[in-house]
Parts: C-alpha cells; structure tokens; sequence
C-alpha cells in the first residue's frame, strides 16, 4: 500500500509528483504567525506513523518530503527552518526520502553534509540561479563533498519559467569580463540537468 498525503504550507499549486508529503516553499505571507517548513515535517512524519498506511509507505520507503529552508514572513520562527533538523527524521526513517528545496538556503553548508550523511535526502536548486553567487557556492561545495548527484535542477515556476531557470543555470560561470573563477564543470551542471529520472528518489515507479 502506498499513501498519499498531501501538506502544504504554500498557496502554490499542489505537486503532480508521485505520492509525497509535501511542504514546499513559504508559507503565504498572509499568515499571521509563519510556520516552519521543517517543524511541519517533523510533527507531520512523526503524528502520521502511527498511521497504518503512511507508516508502511514510510518502512518500504516510498513516501517523499519536500522541505524549503527558509520561511519568509516576519513573524515565521527563522531558527525552525535549519535543515538540520532533519536529521533526526532521516535518523528515525532512513527509507524516508526527502528532497530540500532551494539546497536549504540559508543553510547551505548544513544541507550539503545532510546530502552526504544520508542517502535518502536530496535537494534542489530552485530559486538559487538569480541568486548566482550563492548557486556557484553551493555547487562548490557539493563538489567538494562529492554530492552533486543528489542536486536537482527546479525551475522555482513561476518567478522563473523552466527555460529562464535552465538558462541561468548554464550561464552560472559567466562573471563578466576579467573575472575568472574555478569553473563549474559542464558535465556536472548537465548531469543535474539531464540524469536525475524520478526512479532516482521513487524506484517504485
């Protein structure tokens, strides 16, 4: 059996992605108090597993979590939002997979070491491209700890259009003239693009 189960702290649409509990992106603002996207997570995962269906989807694996960074409203609880915070639930269900919206911004560097520490989480670069020098960070990083196969590419519609997205995130070396910087190797930025098939993260189909 499988569950699908859909919670969402955004006024965006609801995915079209295979079963998932979602919480994507921030709150909407017209909420008066915010809510932590991880906090959701937390209580949501741990209120639901005892629930027979989301608890066997949880064992055999095949429910997702999207989880943003950052929640934008005033009033949101700002330390709520560190991704770090999902250790403890990848600890508790390692079959659990969970993508990171946004590669946990402003938390990147403790995104990357969850990438690394544990392999049922990824992450996504949505709404990173206009914000290119903190992009070309994170992709550095992710080189040095050797996860840019958990990367994603997400076009973060619709502030930007997929072909806006995909544009900027090809033209992530081009500082101007007279700037030179360590590359982002093409491969690695076409691999994102291209190799990340939804089997990756749901091999269920």
């Amino acid at each position: 059996m499988t569950a699908a189960a859909t919670i969402s702290t955004s006024t965006t649409a609801p995915p079209i992605a295979p079963p998932m509990i979602a919480a994507a992106g921030a709150p909407s603002s017209s909420s008066s108090a915010g809510v932590s996207v991880v906090g959701v997570i937390a209580t949501v995962v741990g209120a639901l597993v005892g629930a027979n269906a989301v608890g066997e989807a949880t064992a055999t694996g095949s429910v997702g979590v999207s989880a943003g960074g950052v929640s934008s409203p005033a009033k949101a609880a700002h330390e709520y939002g560190n991704p770090t915070l999902l250790d403890k639930v990848a600890r508790a269900f390692p079959k659990l997979r969970m993508i990171i919206a946004h590669v946990g911004q402003p938390w990147i560097g403790e995104l990357v070491v969850l990438l690394r520490k544990h392999k049922q989480l990824y992450s996504d670069l949505s709404a990173r491209y206009y914000r290119k020098w903190q992009c070309y960070n994170a992709l550095m990083l992710a080189l040095d700890y050797k996860v840019t196969d958990k990367l994603l590419f997400g076009s973060d519609f619709p502030v930007q259009s997929t072909a806006e997205a995909l544009a900027s995130f090809r033209a992530i070396n081009d500082w101007g003239e007279g700037v030179t910087l360590p590359r982002i190797p093409d491969d690695v930025i076409e691999d994102i693009v291209y190799n990340r098939p939804l089997e990756l993260i749901w091999p269920e189909g």
